[in-house]
């Protein structure tokens, strides 16, 4: 009997999102082994756009311990893959110079920024590697 350790689905074939099964049955000379049954889900469909809360557009805080926090875009699917968000602030509007960035779970993140004009943007992506668009931008000047 041929040996395999992969199967490939033909190039022609494409999962939708969804979950699916598949098993495998082992025979040989005297009886067979039992049915063993995997699954795993397909997730194709991109987190929403996240939507920028806090600090609010073109406010004026002191500068220290600044709290950012943002509200998750909605995902129309059905596989719901844990999601990631990424946070980029800047000292210019074009966002070359990034002077904070994280990957986190939550929606909230706190950081120490000196007085200065930021400019602030999210975006979302799944376990799977679906992407959201980036936010809005926001902008805040800290004295």
């Amino acid at each position: 009997f041929p040996s395999h350790d992969t199967v490939s689905l033909p190039g022609s074939v494409t999962l939708t999102e969804g979950t699916y099964y598949w098993g495998v049955k082992g025979y040989y000379s005297s009886g067979e082994t039992i049915f063993s049954v995997r699954s795993f889900l397909v997730d194709t469909n991109e987190p929403g756009t996240p939507s920028l809360i806090s600090p609010a557009n073109m406010s004026f805080l002191s500068a220290g311990s600044i709290s950012f926090s943002w509200g998750m875009g909605s995902n129309g699917g059905t596989v719901q893959s844990p999601v990631h968000n990424v946070i980029e602030v800047s000292s210019d509007a074009g966002f070359s110079t990034i002077v904070e960035t994280d990957d986190i779970l939550g929606t909230s993140i706190n950081y120490t920024l000196a007085a200065g004009t930021y400019y602030w943007r999210v975006y979302s992506f799944d376990e799977a590697g679906n992407t959201s668009s980036y936010s809005a931008v926001n902008t805040f000047t800290l004295n």
